[in-house]
């Protein structure tokens, strides 16, 4: 997400509606608007006016995924309404968010989504001068990421943001260890709610 641009798929698109019925289509919205709205950030006054049309449609769709498919759905609408309160420089509504996103995708047990959306929140309280909110937020997006067994995403967390997860990769979080083999190889230990799991 931090290096993706918006692209013109018109010819894509012209056949999105058969998909519709496909769990892809949802994912395919709601992180297109993402990505829509990430890069409004940097975009100058005419093309930011473009692409909030352009997405306008989107962000209702997730508004009413989200009403109608909470479980599924709630936690990636706020992650939309976060960065859209951000473009609009409504930062406290930003964080409220963030803050309901990530509870809502934990609450879920959507543990991916959860770690996208601590380093979003991260990255968000990082551009407004946040350090140490940034740093707690990269440091929960580090866990979860680990957590989750996206390794190569752990590997850009600790080559980007050395700074702020360097405690997340030698601390353990409540409930778990670190285990090492004869070998000298670690690995976590699972919790008892992962094991009953």
């Amino acid at each position: 997400f931090e290096t993706f641009e918006p692209v013109d798929i018109s010819d894509v698109l012209r056949d999105l509606p058969l998909t519709t019925g496909l769990i892809q289509y949802p994912n395919y919205i709601i992180y297109s608007t993402v990505i829509t709205l990430q890069h409004i950030r940097t975009a100058g006054r005419k093309e930011k006016e473009t692409l909030m049309d352009g997405i306008g449609e989107n962000i209702e769709k997730i508004k009413k995924w989200g009403e109608f498919g909470p479980k599924n759905f709630l936690h990636r609408q706020y992650l939309v309404m976060a960065e859209l309160a951000d473009i609009e420089d409504s930062y406290y509504e930003a964080g409220e968010f963030y803050d309901k996103a990530a509870a809502t995708a934990k609450q879920n047990e959507f543990l991916g989504d959860e770690a996208m959306i601590y380093e979003f929140a991260a990255r968000f309280y990082l551009r407004h001068n946040r350090e140490p909110s940034a740093a707690f937020f990269f440091q929960r997006a580090y866990r979860c990421y680990r957590q989750w067994g996206a390794f190569a995403k752990v590997k850009h967390m600790e080559e980007n943001y050395p700074k702020y997860v360097s405690s997340a990769s030698t601390g353990t979080t409540p409930g778990t260890g670190t285990v090492s083999t004869a070998t000298g190889a670690t690995g976590d230990l699972l919790d008892v709610n992962s094991i009953i799991k």
